[in-house]
């Protein structure tokens, strides 16, 4: 089961240490109002129970840290400023699925052949599924100045999953050849839904 408590708390501590960009706390109070803490990462697909949304976020920074040491500075502490950016990609790449769903019920057999009533989450705003991406970047924008390339981290860290990466791979090809970051984003991401959160 999710501590949503801890999640809470692990992930303002590391906000706060981290990024030291103006805005940080009017984005965090934003965060206050809204159901981050307590949505579900996904409607079926990996954690789709209360407070998976914070703990997706807490392991995609865990498994893209790990990756950005390993890879970029194996025989170096990571820089101060990319342990800012990498934050901010991590944590904040999914900002789409804030306020998105709804908690809801289904009718399903259970094993005797009865129908009964299940809980499960439903999307409350079918206008948000395309745009993945670009919406939770430009939601970040609103009270962090972004660089391009963390713009274009955030907006296709789906990778060739993406509306856009699904219809032109060769943008894809593009970003992750200019962006090392944009690239391990999404390769945590992948690590921490298919491993991590596997059901």
């Amino acid at each position: 089961m999710i501590d949503i408590a801890k999640n809470k708390q692990t992930f303002l501590t590391i906000c706060r240490n981290n990024i030291h960009r103006n805005g940080i706390e009017d984005l965090i109070n934003w965060l206050e109002d809204t159901d981050f803490f307590n949505a579900p990462a996904s409607s079926r697909y990996h954690l789709d129970e209360i407070g998976g949304l914070c703990q997706h976020s807490l392991n995609v920074y865990h498994r893209f840290m790990e990756d950005i040491q390993q890879i970029m500075f194996p025989n170096d502490d990571i820089p101060e400023n990319v342990l800012e950016q990498a934050t901010i990609l991590a944590l904040f790449h999914d900002f789409v699925k804030i306020d998105f769903y709804e908690e809801s019920t289904r009718k399903v057999k259970d094993e005797y052949g009865t129908w009964i009533s299940v809980p499960y989450f439903s999307i409350n705003n079918r206008s948000e599924l395309s745009g993945h991406g670009v919406k939770s970047a430009r939601i970040v924008s609103k009270f962090l100045e972004l660089s391009d390339e963390e713009f274009m981290a955030i907006t296709y860290h789906m990778g060739f999953a993406s509306d856009e990466g699904r219809t032109n791979p060769n943008v894809i090809n593009e970003v992750y050849n200019r962006s090392s970051l944009a690239l391990l984003l999404n390769i945590a991401d992948q690590k921490a839904t298919f491993i991590d959160e596997r059901k």
